[in-house]
């Protein structure tokens, strides 16, 4: 049950990371720019246990690495919500998903960094 790394490239040129587990309804799990490396959280016991929960109970879990982290480019200066979105919009296309369940995790990167609640609207509404 070892996740395939596999690239998307968004509609600015930036090379966006990501991986697939399981078989069944997707679920693409968004994650802060800080916090995603698709690579090593699977490697992570306790990560891996969570994710192994999400695939045995019957879903494909999509993961990516935001932009600037993980194993997507590193070097480039838009880290914006819109900037994430356009990640997120990269590899669901790639994947072809007309339909899908999103869970957004973000980490604080500013004083007027949104809430997840929004990052989830945009990305439901940009990307689904």
């Amino acid at each position: 049950m070892e996740p395939r790394i596999q690239y998307a490239k968004t509609s600015d040129g930036v090379n966006i990371a990501f991986a697939t587990v399981g078989a069944g309804p997707p679920l693409v799990w968004v994650s802060g720019h800080v916090s995603s490396h698709v690579q090593l959280e699977w490697e992570q016991p306790v990560i891996r246990g969570g994710f192994a929960g999400v695939v045995s109970g019957g879903m494909r879990l999509v993961r990516f690495d935001a932009r600037g982290s993980g194993l997507s480019d590193r070097h480039v200066l838009d880290l914006s919500v819109n900037a994430l979105v356009r990640d997120c919009e990269a590899v669901v296309d790639l994947l072809q998903l007309d339909r899908f369940a999103l869970v957004a995790v973000e980490t604080e990167r500013s004083q007027r960094s949104p809430t997840p609640r929004c990052i989830q609207s945009e990305c439901l509404a940009s990307c689904s």
